[in-house]
């Protein structure tokens, strides 16, 4: 549990900003930096002649833009005899969507990327799809949520949440456009994933 520091044991040198009160009140742990992340894909599969051929190896990107899901509890409204209803929860109501922008390299690699684990899912030109178990059970999502040093060393400050039976559902599009002055492209993705667990204190 952490031990909160009260006015008086602050440091009186510290610099009398927000962040730096922040960065006091919460002792060591600190506060998460939303702009310090990285995601990793594992076995992902892609079309292979006949059959599928999983990647042994992890990719790693760095997407500009992460939409966490979010979660809600569903309830009932029941009467009372005050006329006031009250809420009684009658289970959990989850968002299994996962939104990610990236920058879209020169040569159109993540596009090439995304859309051929979308071709090992569905058959582009016999439309069949392949086995769950095949493609999509194994597969693993993890964003990894950095310190503000931007690694991932410090027990303390890092957390990992994995995303299990991840694929991506959609692309979206995207916009070439000659206004576009000093700007590059982008290439959005929407997966879909069966859970996530968030533990910072499992790594392997």
């Amino acid at each position: 549990m952490t031990d909160f520091p009260t006015i008086s044991n602050i440091p009186k040198s510290a610099n009398p900003s927000v962040e730096n009160f922040k960065h006091s009140f919460y002792n060591e742990l600190g506060l998460h930096k939303n702009t310090k992340y990285e995601v990793k894909f594992h076995n992902v599969p892609k079309p292979t002649g006949l059959g599928l051929d999983l990647l042994k190896d992890e990719r790693i990107y760095q997407p500009e833009v992460v939409s966490f899901p979010g979660r809600t509890i569903n309830f009932l409204s029941l009467p009372t005899a005050h006329s006031y209803p009250i809420s009684v929860p009658k289970s959990l109501g989850y968002d299994f969507s996962l939104g990610m922008t990236f920058p879209l390299s020169l040569d159109a690699h993540e596009l090439r990327f995304f859309e051929q684990w979308m071709n090992a899912l569905v058959d582009p030109n016999g439309h069949f799809v392949k086995y769950y178990d095949d493609t999509i059970a194994g597969c693993k999502l993890e964003l990894n949520l950095l310190d503000e040093q931007g690694t991932f060393k410090d027990p303390k400050t890092r957390t990992k949440i994995v995303f299990r039976s991840v694929f991506p559902a959609a692309i979206q599009p995207i916009d070439f456009s000659a206004g576009n002055v000093n700007q590059y492209s982008k290439i959005s993705v929407l997966f879909k994933f069966y859970k996530y667990d968030i533990d910072p204190s499992k790594f392997k």
